[in-house]
């Protein structure tokens, strides 16, 4: 269990995710909720690129497409 929202970033705590948004208009928070239960499960898609992002402010620190190996942006 982590302390405030940012310790989930922290060494020990970091769990691989997707973060969709981080700035969620409120009004939208219940109509976003609401469309969840409409979305087919499981969802699927394709990973082209892993990266890895300093926040806040956005700097992209690392990028690595899949099958061509890393690079450093």
């Amino acid at each position: 269990m982590v302390a405030s929202p940012d310790d989930h970033f922290s060494p020990g705590h970091w769990v691989p995710h997707c973060t969709l948004t981080t700035a969620l208009d409120p009004d939208l928070v219940a109509k976003t909720w609401a469309l969840l239960p409409r979305a087919a499960m499981p969802l699927h898609g394709r990973l082209e690129q892993l990266g890895i992002v300093e926040f806040p402010p956005a700097r992209e620190l690392f990028v690595c497409d899949l099958g061509s190996g890393g690079r450093q942006p």
